[in-house]
């Protein structure tokens, strides 16, 4: 195959991986944490206040701002929901670039970095996360600079300063969950620094780490004191540990061995696991550290993130980098001699088997399921941000309605007899009352939203006028009936 026609694949190729990156950004703003950062977002861009982060004019010092201040820009000069996600799709599209970038230079094969670049880019957690108003976006930028820094530094000791700063961007986007991928690539680091890096070298290591990991909380402690404290540490590592029932993945520290396959589908798990354990193998038989630092770097993240109590989806993202870099790593050894790779067109075979793998899985949810992204949220909030005041309350019926009251730009209320339920939004939303009783006395006019099947039983409203519908929700008024049918929620 001519150098010509590779380049022109090899463009066209991008563009595609570039298109599949950066469409569809206009979807509603799902319900779960997507809401949440954009509702904080909109708030700092109208208060101008961009040092705090709140949440419905609740002050929040759980979550560092950088990813918010990455987005603000963006915000700014695109309006709607393109420019809340543009900075996360470039983050995500920069970290694509660094992971074919990486694999080039180390393996010196464009068809293996392609392999590694395509294999990441059609995971379906990947997919859905890297194109949301979440910190993972940035977070994963962070840690695949850090991954190429810990690779580098096994043989160049000034790439610890990489590492060091990719680590702190790490801890400035997603803070206190970075302890997992930082532990696992500690032991390398030190191996590094140990055995190669020299005094000079580890002084401005531990200056770039200091200078961007730090900066958070130094403002945090500067502005809040003691109070930033307890409920940055404190709180956010109790609620995690212990207050965490209904959220996440259940089955231990094998959570996500059950979980993956399931849903990134049976082609996602198979590279997932050739990269980890693979690598490890293959690294070890061959001495090659580099692999065995990406293979067992991923192992780590794995089983060290299923041990936190909300195992989500997007707390193994950070793994995901390095298992696609050691599988292009051994794709690149493993064909190194062979006769396919050395005829005309055996350049393509590696990419296309990848770009196979990429399009069956788009047939899998991923972490998609657990962003709530439905546009029924945006439906039905423009709607009742048209027909009431912005003092009017909202009801929102047995439906985990965030983003009904992003678009209404009004006062949620979620109206639910279900314990459950209970436990699972009230981190989110910012009143939540039992039905029965009726929130409002007999005879009382309210604006209420729910899904038909679930409001149909509800025996204390009568529906007068339905004023908006997006299959199976609808928005209408009603008026109380009966305010006493059951009892009381139980303090919490």
């Amino acid at each position: 195959m001519s150098v010509i026609m590779r380049r022109v694949l090899g463009w066209a190729l991008w563009f595609w991986v570039g298109t599949f990156t950066f469409i569809g950004l206009d979807r509603a703003i799902g319900d779960g944490d997507e809401c949440v950062h954009a509702t904080a977002l909109r708030d700092m861009m109208r208060s101008g206040d961009y040092l705090n982060v709140r949440y419905h004019g609740m002050l929040v010092l759980e979550r560092p701002q950088l990813p918010y201040w990455l987005a603000a820009p963006f915000a700014h000069l695109i309006p709607g929901e393109v420019g809340l996600r543009i900075s996360s799709a470039l983050a995500s599209f920069a970290t694509l670039v660094l992971v074919f970038w990486a694999a080039r230079k180390w393996w010196g094969r464009t068809d293996a970095a392609f392999v590694a670049m395509l294999l990441l880019a059609g995971s379906p957690s990947f997919h859905a996360y890297s194109r949301t108003l979440m910190s993972e976006p940035p977070l994963l930028l962070a840690i695949t600079l850090a991954l190429i820094g810990a690779v580098e530094s096994l043989e160049n000791p000034r790439a610890l300063q990489l590492a060091a700063a990719g680590l702190g961007l790490a801890i400035a986007c997603k803070s206190l969950v970075v302890a997992v991928p930082l532990l696992s690539l500690a032991p390398w680091l030190l191996r590094s620094a140990v055995r190669r890096a020299d005094r000079k070298t580890l002084l401005f290591a531990s200056a770039w780490f200091a200078g961007t990991a730090l900066p958070y909380y130094a403002l945090g402690f500067a502005l809040h004191g003691a109070r930033f404290g307890r409920e940055h540490f404190l709180r956010s590592l109790a609620h995690r540990a212990v207050d965490s029932e209904g959220i996440g993945i259940a089955g231990g520290v094998f959570a996500y061995t059950h979980w993956v396959p399931q849903s990134e589908g049976p082609l996602t798990a198979a590279w997932l696991c050739l990269g980890v354990l693979g690598g490890i193998v293959w690294g070890l038989r061959r001495g090659r550290l580099d692999l065995v630092l990406l293979g067992s770097y991923a192992l780590s993240v794995v089983f060290g993130m299923s041990l936190l109590a909300t195992r989500l989806p997007h707390y193994i993202l950070p793994a995901y980098p390095a298992a696609a870099l050691s599988v292009g790593g051994l794709y690149a050894d493993i064909t190194q001699a062979g006769a396919l790779v050395r005829s005309r067109f055996g350049l393509l075979l590696g990419p296309t088997c990848a770009m196979l793998v990429l399009l069956v899985s788009r047939l899998y949810p991923g972490g998609d399921q657990y962003l709530f992204q439905r546009e029924a949220g945006r439906d039905l909030g423009r709607i009742a941000q048209r027909i009431t005041t912005p003092d009017q309350k909202l009801y929102a019926y047995e439906w985990y309605g965030p983003s009904l009251s992003f678009y209404s730009e009004r006062h949620l209320v979620l109206l639910t007899g279900n314990r459950r339920s209970y436990v699972v939004v009230r981190e989110y939303v910012e009143d939540i009352a039992l039905v029965p009783p009726a929130p409002q006395p007999v005879g009382s006019t309210l604006l209420i939203a729910g899904d038909v099947r679930v409001l149909s039983r509800a025996s204390w409203l009568h529906v007068d006028d339905v004023v908006g519908f997006s299959a199976p929700y609808f928005l209408a008024r009603a008026h109380v009936v009966d305010a006493a049918v059951g009892s009381t929620l139980p303090p919490h």
